[in-house]
């Protein structure tokens, strides 16, 4: 489709993350949202915090910048 960013695949979840559930690495709260994508057969998720607003990614469980990011989205278009 024309305009629309390339992924490997076009599963994305928003879920509470049992893995990170409690554990925002800034404040502990458990107030957490998770979405959780694939691309370039790589599990991302992107993790924020309700409470303090903290965000965060991680890539097959371990965390990851942003740049990174960025870099294999970039890698899937082309």
């Amino acid at each position: 489709m024309a305009g629309r960013p390339a992924v490997a695949d076009h599963r994305t979840e928003m879920t509470r993350d049992p893995k990170t559930a409690g554990t925002c690495p800034v404040c502990s709260t458990g107030e957490l949202i998770t979405i959780a994508m694939t691309v370039n057969g790589a599990e991302l998720r992107f993790t924020t915090c309700h409470a303090c607003e903290a965000k965060w990614w991680t890539r097959e469980g371990e965390e990851i910048p942003l740049r990174s990011v960025i870099g294999m989205v970039v890698e899937a278009r082309s």
